[in-house]
């Protein structure tokens, strides 16, 4: 997107929209790659420069009462092991439009 200056700008509260702005060639979006499971028709999908990606920090919340309960551990533990999984390994293929414009 080097060069791109938008026009107007449109936010979308969720990324299945967003990525419809993007299908209608209303401009570009940046979406985690864990929302692009299901590709919008004619999206080019790209992954953004390792040194530039955005990092999204998620975390666990739990009242003290029940922190050290073994299925709250066990879930915690499970987003963590997940998580740790998908850390740079998430890889989704370049999506290409019939007729790509770019």
């Amino acid at each position: 997107m080097q060069g791109f200056t938008p026009r107007r700008a449109v936010q979308a509260d969720d990324y299945w929209p967003a990525q419809g702005f993007v299908s209608a060639g209303l401009g570009n979006a940046l979406i985690p790659s864990l929302a692009l499971n299901v590709p919008h028709g004619n999206v080019i999908v790209r992954r953004l420069e390792p040194g530039i990606q955005p990092v999204r920090h998620i975390l666990a919340v739990t009242r003290p009462a029940i922190a050290r309960m073994t299925p709250v551990q066990a879930m915690i533990t499970a987003l963590q092991t997940t998580a740790d999984s998908r850390r740079n390994t998430t890889r989704h293929p370049l999506t290409t439009a019939q007729n790509e414009r770019i």
